[in-house]
């Protein structure tokens, strides 16, 4: 009996291709400066990989409901990076223009009972507070931000985040749990890509000091804000990845 083959990660299948993605694209973009420190990475390899980063979702993932997934996930978190960014300055606003009123208006705005946890990438959160400011903004509160100074572009992108992103995470929610089933053959090939992935970023982290230029290879912490809009239910407990094929 052959072998269990065991993936080498631990996060979701369609979050490690998506990151490898963007690693690749980030070595695409710095090929000048990293194609010197090691032969192999020459655009030829890079457009190969994609296709074999492609392929994996296709074969592997499913052409319609995983990478439906996967671009479902990237819109969610820059629809949720967009509306947290606005909540910011709104909250700094109400804080230096309406200072005597500032409590209330952050309390009738979901504020003081979603804010912290919605920048904690909490998407529940994140909602409920969308949904509170949206309900707030249809009283006279929309009409005494905007006389102080609140621009109402501002106002209304904080509004209009609400829908979009609670169909985003509906839709979410549906498709994980239509994931197609994995072989251990495809195990093997999206262990492949994974390694190949780790060590584009291990050689791309030595050879930069640059904070920004060295966060784009670092692997773990673009998986780490992946997962964290791929929370499982409170309720419901995740499978390790040893003992389950699915994912």
């Amino acid at each position: 009996m052959s072998k269990r083959i065991k993936r080498k990660y631990t996060t979701r299948d369609i979050n490690m291709l998506t990151a490898a993605r963007l690693v690749i694209r980030a070595l695409q973009d710095n090929l000048d400066e990293l194609g010197k420190i090691h032969q192999g990475w020459t655009p030829e390899f890079c457009d190969q990989l994609l296709l074999d980063i492609e392929k994996a979702e296709h074969d592997i993932l499913g052409s319609d409901k995983k990478l439906m997934l996967r671009e479902t996930t990237i819109e969610l978190y820059a629809v949720q990076n967009k509306a947290l960014k606005d909540l910011s300055i709104f909250k700094a606003q109400a804080i230096l223009y309406m200072k005597s009123q500032s409590s209330s208006i952050l309390n009738s705005t979901g504020y003081k009972k979603n804010y912290t946890s919605a920048r904690r990438k909490d998407q529940e959160s994140l909602l409920q507070m969308l949904i509170s400011f949206k309900k707030a903004m249809q009283t006279n509160l929309k009409e005494e931000v905007l006389k102080n100074g609140f621009h109402p572009d501002l106002v209304e992108r904080i509004i209009n985040y609400t829908d979009r992103f609670k169909e985003l995470c509906t839709q979410q929610e549906i498709l994980k749990l239509q994931a197609p089933l994995t072989t251990q053959k495809h195990i093997q090939i999206l262990n492949n890509i994974y390694q190949e992935i780790i060590g584009i970023c291990r050689l791309a982290s030595i050879y930069y000091d640059n904070p920004i230029n060295k966060s784009q290879f670092n692997f773990s912490k673009i998986i780490r804000k992946m997962d964290s809009q791929n929370k499982p239910d409170k309720d419901r407990s995740p499978v390790p990845q040893e003992k389950n094929e699915i994912q």
